[in-house]
């Protein structure tokens, strides 16, 4: 009997595993009045320029991401802004025009195949050998223009 294992299956479940213990550790630390300066949050989401949340997006229109520590070196391939396909594609955001701690403005790339993602943002913060994430929790629906 043969068996075949779906990585993409098998990186979703590790990655909320850790996310929970994540907000495990920061309940506790809540508890003792100790913050965690470090974890970054996404907050808001919008297509730059209007008030228009989640509707379709067009390949290349440029977006606003805010939260907390969302800044991130933009020269490391494993860092940034990650559109995660359903299908198994991933894309890196490669234009950014806004790289700060609490606000993101970037273009969707232009090359993206039409569909629904989930946006990931991937930072190493200083001292750290670990990179944090912070996803998006609703999809992105991107049609092509």
């Amino acid at each position: 009997m043969e068996y075949c294992l779906n990585t993409d299956y098998l990186q979703e479940i590790a990655d909320n595993c850790l996310d929970k213990l994540h907000h495990l550790k920061s309940d506790s630390k809540e508890n003792n009045r100790i913050t965690d300066d470090l974890k970054i949050k996404i907050s808001s989401f919008k297509k730059y320029g209007t008030n228009s949340l989640f509707s379709a997006l067009g390949s290349g229109s440029i977006v606003e991401l805010r939260g907390k520590s969302l800044k991130f070196d933009s020269t490391d391939n494993y860092q940034g802004i990650f559109l995660l396909k359903e299908g198994g594609s991933e894309y890196r955001v490669s234009v950014y025009i806004t790289n700060r701690p609490s606000r993101q403005i970037f273009q969707i790339p232009e090359n993206i195949d039409s569909g629904r993602y989930k946006l990931e943002l991937r930072t190493l913060h200083r001292g750290n050998k670990a990179l944090r994430r912070a996803k998006l929790k609703e999809l992105l629906n991107i049609v092509l223009k």
